[in-house]
C-alpha cells in the first residue's frame, strides 16, 4: 500500500478515536461540562455595561437544552 494512503488512514483513525474519547468524556462528566456551558451562555465574565449583554441566556432550562 502507498505510504501516503496509509498515513491518511492512520490520521482518520486517530481523529475518530479522539472524537470518541471527547464524546465519552462529555457524556460521563455532565456536571463539569454543564458548568462550562452555563458560564458561556450566561456571559458572566463580560463587563456588565456591555451592549451585547442582551444575548446572555440565564434560564437554567435553556442551559440544559443547549447542552
Amino acid at each position: 500500500m502507498d505510504a501516503l494512503r496509509c498515513s491518511k488512514i492512520v490520521m482518520v483513525i486517530g481523529l475518530a478515536v479522539y472524537a470518541l474519547l471527547v464524546a465519552f468524556g462529555n457524556i460521563t462528566d455532565y456536571r463539569s461540562n454543564f458548568a462550562y456551558v452555563q458560564h458561556v451562555m450566561s456571559m458572566d465574565t463580560t463587563f456588565l455595561d456591555n451592549r451585547i449583554m442582551y444575548r446572555a441566556v440565564t434560564a437554567p432550562a435553556l442551559h440544559h437544552a443547549a447542552y
